[in-house]
């Protein structure tokens, strides 16, 4: 029997084809969930900032921090890496970081995975401070290479 007979050609020729066949539809389905863990993780980062732009508000027009420093201070979970609060003077009033209370808002420099989203608290007439939250990608990114390698691995 020999080796190049058409029998093992077509054989071959199913296997290459069902290879193929595999790897796109694994890139297909990694694609759709990086998008929907993407658009998902957006949504987070949108809800989060909305808070904290509503109490820091109220918070900046009374000028009353006894409730904003906890709420900060609480927030580091769920990719949040650190935040600042500066009233209009650009003084941190409420942070993460204990230590940049009364001092100008550190240089605020994205990374890799980790990046600034910024916003201007307002009020009908008058802009009362920023509210400075750093978010990460590390998690999103570190579940992206578990789904690459286990459909690698399959």
């Amino acid at each position: 029997m020999r080796i190049s007979s058409l029998r093992y050609r077509i054989a071959a020729t199913i296997f290459i084809l069902e290879a193929v066949m595999m790897v796109l539809v694994l890139w297909q389905t990694l694609t759709l969930a990086v998008d929907a863990s993407r658009n998902q993780q957006l949504a987070h980062e949108e809800a989060t900032l909305s808070a904290a732009i509503q109490i820091s508000r109220n918070a900046l027009l009374l000028e009353d921090y006894a409730e904003l420093l906890p709420y900060i201070q609480s927030i580091t979970h769920g990719g949040i890496v650190k935040a600042y609060v500066a009233n209009h003077e650009g003084r941190v009033v409420a942070a993460t970081d204990l230590a940049t209370l009364g001092n100008p808002v550190p240089a605020l420099e994205n990374s890799a995975t980790e990046f600034w989203r910024t916003h201007d608290v307002v009020n009908a007439n008058e802009k009362l401070g920023t509210i400075a939250i750093q978010f990460s990608n590390a998690q999103l990114f570190d579940a992206i290479d578990n789904a690459r390698n286990l459909g690698i691995s399959i």
